[in-house]
């Protein structure tokens, strides 16, 4: 047995999926050394499909086969949190945060009308009256 963590690289779930494709047996992703020949099928189908519901619903069905026979024990699902505040511009909570903080902006007007009306220590910093 051993304990295993994956982070997607980019956000597409065949970046998940990989992990169970056989030609990805160690050394590579597929640790667990899985095989399925149905579900290798079915990858190698949605490898050079364009994202669309025909590959989505292949991508239930591929997980269905992984939650059916079980080849890993999933542990946990972290969860993340974020904050934000009204001068805070184009922030779209997202599961893939990668590289996303380059089309935020700060509205200086906004901001400083902001710390106008409530200051620096004020203990409802939620931005209602």
């Amino acid at each position: 047995m051993f304990q295993l963590g994956w982070v997607a690289d980019y956000p597409d779930a065949e970046n998940f999926l990989q992990l169970f494709y056989s030609k990805n047996e160690s050394p590579g992703p597929n640790h667990a050394n899985y095989r399925n020949a149905e579900f290798d099928r079915m990858y190698e189908k949605i490898r050079t499909m364009q994202d669309s519901p025909e590959r989505t619903a292949i991508y239930k069905q591929m997980a269905e086969i992984v939650i059916e026979e079980c080849p890993w024990i999933f542990l946990y699902q972290p969860m993340d949190f974020g904050l934000t505040h009204t001068w805070v511009e184009n922030y779209v909570s997202h599961a893939f945060p990668y590289g996303m903080g380059k089309y935020r902006r700060i509205n200086p007007d906004v901001r400083e009308a902001w710390f106008k009306k409530y200051g620096d220590n004020k203990l409802d910093m939620t931005g209602r009256d």
